[in-house]
Order: structure tokens, then sequence, then C-alpha cells
């Protein structure tokens, strides 16, 4: 790198751990708010080394910390996402080194942060299961449409695996993660528009950690998992007038296991309705075919499960229209459900991540 700028950043980050192996050698890496200028990252499981020329003279170096928008602050956050993504387990952070050098490479201040000055991001509870791909997550290091959104997906994914938080909790974590995948997977800012331009984009792609979760389920998933179906119907078509929308969304799905789901739910508790809108025919004709032919869509059950009944569940939960889930005294049947549903939604954002 040209030494051209007037103040150079070290910035080292140290692990507790031993270990050598490189994750990231002498990588240039752009950062916000330059087309040109890049700094250098090493990245051992060891530590973190940022080398970083700026052309402002930070008079205090615990400014970099304070202002979370500044150049050098994302950087150091890139980093120790990237960091924890690639070992997938917590190594806890035991110091922040910054040196602060002139043109002349002569060292002007030194600032060095031990574990009280400063939060651990993760704890002894992560552990991140699914492996994202190299390929994909070096995205959050360079300037491209997508590191952003792709940075904040990251780092819910990782908030969501210590152990600290609850199932309620949890979903609302990694649905934040979802929420910045679909968005900038369909470049649509209304969630429904974008959830189904995504199920149209993910029928093309690979979902193996997902489709390994789902591929084992059974008609009976909806005793199993506790899930409330019937409210998720009552809500999403309440009336005669929706009766079509039903209609279509029951056509959309061929997976026996949704269709049995169906049947047995007296054709989602809207069989009178489908009978007066003349659909019931059709409807009933639809189910039995895929039931006799126990057609199997692993694909279908994930995007029903994420679009339809997930986003029902993250509506009811984000806008307060039920007793916070938190408030109980024994383990319940939300717990069952949100377990469930929050296995399903980390894996399937992995496979959305890794198809970057």
């Amino acid at each position: 790198m040209k030494k051209t700028k007037n103040f150079k950043y070290v910035i080292e980050i140290k692990f507790n751990s031993r270990k050598e192996w490189i994750l990231l050698d002498n990588k240039e890496v752009p950062y916000f708010w330059s087309k040109i200028w890049k700094d250098i990252f090493n990245i051992t499981e060891k530590s973190i080394i940022i080398e970083a020329n700026r052309s402002t003279k930070i008079l205090d170096l615990d400014n970099i910390f304070t202002n979370y928008i500044s150049s050098l602050y994302l950087q150091i956050v890139k980093s120790i996402i990237y960091y924890y993504t690639r070992i997938k387990t917590f190594k806890k952070i035991i110091q922040i080194k910054i040196e602060l050098y002139n043109k002349k490479w002569e060292k002007e201040k030194e600032k060095i942060l031990d574990t009280q000055s400063f939060n651990q991001v993760l704890d002894e509870s992560f552990n991140l299961e699914f492996k994202i791909n190299d390929s994909s997550l070096k995205k959050i290091l360079f300037e491209s449409k997508e590191w952003k959104e792709l940075l904040i997906s990251i780092s819910n994914l990782l908030i969501w695996t210590c152990n600290n938080l609850s199932k309620t909790e949890t979903f609302e974590v990694l649905w934040k993660s979802f929420n910045s995948l679909y968005k900038l997977i369909t470049n649509k800012n209304k969630d429904f528009e974008a959830l189904k331009d995504l199920k149209v984009y993910a029928s093309n792609k690979s979902l193996p950690n997902s489709i390994n979760l789902v591929k084992n389920l059974t008609e009976n998933l909806r005793e199993e998992k506790e899930l409330i179906f019937r409210k998720m119907i009552l809500n999403n078509y309440p009336t005669e007038k929706h009766t079509k929308a039903l209609k279509d969304m029951i056509i959309r799905y061929n997976d026996f296991r949704l269709m049995k789901i169906f049947k047995n739910t007296k054709l989602c508790y809207r069989e009178k309705f489908l009978k007066e809108k003349w659909y019931y025919d059709e409807v009933l004709e639809h189910i039995e075919y895929n039931i006799n032919n126990n057609t199997i869509n692993n694909k279908e059950l994930i995007f029903f499960l994420t679009w339809i009944y997930m986003y029902f569940i993250r509506n009811k939960q984000f806008h307060w229209e039920n007793l916070n889930h938190n408030f109980r005294l024994t383990t319940n049947k939300f717990d069952i459900q949100y377990e469930f549903l929050n296995s399903i939604l980390k894996a399937y954002i992995v496979d959305l991540i890794n198809n970057q």
C-alpha cells in the first residue's frame, strides 16, 4: 500500500488462543467511504491485525470505539465477525491495542485496552454448528452492494448462537438476520413481496441444511411441533372475501404432508367458504391427487414454514398482539414451537448466505 496518507493506525486484537491457523493473510480490504484506499488485514486464530492509513489524526483513540460509524470501527467489526464465523467457536478477546504512527513511521500514540475496558461480543455458549462458505463470508469485507446486509445478517446469526437468549428472543434475532437477507436477495422493501420473490429465487438453489431438517417431518408436524395452524388461517384468511387467496395458497403447494394437514383441518377450516365460492372441488382434487401420489417437495415445506407460517408468527410477536411468551412459569407449547421454528430458520439463513 502506498504511504501517501499522513497517519497509520495499527490495530491488534488478541484472542485467548495459541494457534497460528491463518484465516486471512495480508489481505487488502477496502473501507467505507473510500473507493481507492484499502487496509491490510492479517487474521489468525490468535489475533487480528489491521493496518490502516488515514488522512486524519484521531486525538483521542477511544473515539474509534465511541464513534460507531467511523471507518476504523467498521473495519474492526467486520474483522471480528469474519473471525468468529470462520472458527465457529468462542475465543475470548484478551486485549485490544491501537498504535498511531505519523508519516515518518514514528509512533505518536498507543492505547491498550484490557478485558475490563470492552465487552465480549459473544460468550462461551457461542457455537456455530453450520459452515458458511468462505467465498460468501468474504463479501462482508469488501464494499460490494451486498456487504452491509450480509454483515447485519451474519452478525445476528452469531448473536443467536449465544444461549442467554430465550426462544422467542432467538426467533426475533434470527428474523432480523433473515429480513436483511431476503431484502438483499430480492431488492424488495415490502416483506410479503420480498418473501414471495425469495421463494422463486430459492427454488433453484441448493438448500442442504434446511432440507436435511425437514425431510423427515411427517403430516403430524402440526401436532408434534405445537403449531398454531388454526390461528394462522383465521388471521390470514378471516372472511369469505379471502377465500380465493386461500384457494391460491393451497394450490401453490404439492407436498403430501401439507396436503394432509389441509385435508385434516377440513380444508383449512374454510370448507364452507370454499363450497360457497365454487372452489371446493378444485381444491379437494388437488389435495387428493398429491396425497395419492405421495408427492414430496421438501423445498415447499421450507417455503411454507418460513414465508406463510413464520411470517404470521413474526407479525404477532413484533406487534405484541399476544402476551410476551417469556412471561411464563414453566416450559410450554410455545417453547416447543419456537425451538422447531428456530432450527428451520437458522438452517435456511445459512443456506441462503452460502448461495451469495
